[in-house]
């Protein structure tokens, strides 16, 4: 019976192996998670600006597995890095907003850094509404809160960003000197002197030749 017993036992430890290498941790439904989002340029912190975190997903469960999931579908998101799909939960964001109610967040832009605190985990939309002086706007881009880090779930997560100088207004083209192009507007009169100058020049040689007969005379 004892044999029995030790058996059962062992048996029972070996079945458990299997289910503790497959579980997974549960991501905790909080509502004091953090992102800090650090912009810089050529390695320098750039100041000023304000940024917004949109929320636009949520955490979901599928078989054990924890994802996030868009809001405007239900889909689960394969790639939280992606621009497009950050783009298109841009868009899905621009064309709700006014008949769907979204949990947003404002912060400045200050030593760098814009941070956002106490939000619920989700997935989150961050779009710059004002960039710095100087500064062109940021791309949005998504975070997802938690994030995986070495086997465990953070809830105060970064994304460092790079900001790009506004650009400069092209200068505009050199007027062009094709001759096809229009003539010129005239700027000065360039015809009325010619008959003047002309006449005024006859009127001197007659004066010289009737001094030079005088002078002949005397």
């Amino acid at each position: 019976m004892k044999n029995v017993f030790m058996l059962m036992l062992s048996l029972s430890v070996l079945l458990s192996f299997p289910l503790s290498a497959h579980a997974h941790d549960v991501p905790q439904e909080r509502e004091d998670c953090g992102i800090e989002v650090i912009v810089r340029y050529d390695g320098e912190d750039v100041n000023g600006g304000t940024l917004t975190a949109i929320q636009v997903g949520y955490v979901d469960e599928e078989d054990g597995n924890y994802f996030f999931s868009q809001e405007m579908t239900g889909e689960k998101l394969d790639d939280v890095a992606s621009p497009e799909a950050a783009q298109a939960l841009k868009k899905f964001y621009d064309n709700s907003k006014g008949s769907h109610e979204f949990y947003t967040q404002t912060q400045a832009v200050k030593q760098g850094k814009a941070v956002f605190s106490d939000l619920p985990t989700g997935l989150y939309l961050i779009v710059q509404n004002r960039a710095a002086e100087g500064f062109s706007k940021l791309e949005s881009f998504l975070v997802g809160v938690p994030m995986m880090v070495e086997g465990a779930y953070q809830y105060h997560v970064s994304a460092a960003v790079k900001s790009e100088l506004e650009r400069e207004p092209e200068p505009a083209p050199p007027p062009s000197t094709h001759p096809s192009d229009p003539k010129l507007p005239q700027t000065g009169q360039l015809n009325w002197p010619v008959p003047r100058l002309a006449v005024s020049g006859m009127a001197l040689i007659l004066v010289g030749r009737l001094l030079s007969k005088k002078e002949h005379e005397a």
